[in-house]
């Protein structure tokens, strides 16, 4: 019996030994770092990454060996990738990308997405996060709110209109001590469908936020666009407002080969383009009538030119 009841001590003795080990092998497999994203590439294709990292970086669905603070080239395995690491600075641009699953990366502090094919992405959960690229993709809508430390945020090139641009403003961090940057346009872009209006810019600064545009390979504070002040046509109508800095009006979401036309208020022609293939155009505006009529497609507005 004695012989018993000194094994039974000695196995649970040894069990009690083990519980931290399982305890603490528990909560670092919850907490692991992963970033899962989907690509248009196909297998045997190569995609470019460029991550820094506190610990050691893995990959599923790539092949390629990681070197920390380096570009490094993967091969395609499968189109769903999974990065695994305390990752805090990654470049992820050019890469055909579809999706982009970063919410369960903490560490997370700097990341470029920019030149993908990305329609949404979820920033809520990187509270860690201080600089943010998605330019030239396809993204409507961002949600800043709880990244309160951000600093830097690249967005210009996407599709952020309307009461999307006015909530993504409202959702930038208050900066008091230094400004944040927004850069919001890109002037001579074709691919540019982001709309901010002036009024959009006014809530930007009251936050702390300096507006910017890429005017080339300039970089130029960006007062914002003028929305049309009255449209003949309420509803079903193209998205038209004015650009300051180039002096053009810009139009978006209408009928693809649309003709448009300025003309004066006493039924002159000015000047004259055509919509594209996503819906857009460019107008140059070099007339001294402010009130003038915009014809596009078989619409007609009434504009107000600053």
């Amino acid at each position: 019996m004695k012989l018993f009841l000194s094994l039974h001590r000695a196995v649970i003795l040894a069990l009690l030994t083990l519980l931290p080990f399982y305890s603490y092998a528990e909560k670092d497999l919850s907490s692991e770092n992963v970033i899962v994203m989907t690509t248009a590439k196909k297998a045997g294709e190569q995609l470019d990454f460029y991550i820094e990292s506190s610990g050691p970086v893995s990959f599923e669905g790539a092949e390629g060996e990681w070197e920390n603070k380096k570009w490094i080239t993967l091969t395609v395995r499968d189109q769903t990738i999974r990065i695994k690491g305390d990752i805090h600075t990654m470049n992820c641009r050019e890469n055909m990308l579809q999706t982009l699953d970063i919410s369960g990366c903490q560490t997370l502090k700097e990341i470029s997405c920019s030149s993908n094919q990305l329609a949404e992405i979820d920033l809520t959960k990187n509270k860690a996060l201080v600089s943010f690229n998605c330019s030239y993709n396809r993204i409507s809508s961002l949600d800043l709110s709880q990244n309160r430390l951000l600093e830097l945020l690249v967005c210009d090139t996407n599709n952020i209109q309307g009461e999307h641009m006015t909530s993504m403003i409202k959702s930038l961090p208050i900066r008091e001590s230094r400004k944040g940057d927004c850069y919001v346009f890109n002037i001579h872009s074709d691919q540019e469908k982001n709309i901010c209006l002036t009024s959009d810019v006014a809530i930007a600064q009251s936050r702390g936020w300096r507006t910017k545009a890429f005017n080339g390979i300039v970089v130029e504070d960006y007062p914002g666009s003028f929305p049309e002040s009255l449209s003949l046509e309420p509803e079903g109508c193209p998205v038209i407002s004015y650009d300051m800095v180039t002096d053009e009006i810009v139009i978006s979401a209408a009928i693809s080969g649309s003709i448009v036309r300025l003309f004066s208020f006493d039924g002159h022609m000015l000047s004259s383009t055509q919509i594209d293939a996503r819906g857009c155009a460019r107008l140059g505006v070099d007339v001294l009538n402010h009130i003038c009529l915009l014809q596009v497609g078989e619409q007609v507005f009434k504009v107000s030119l600053p």
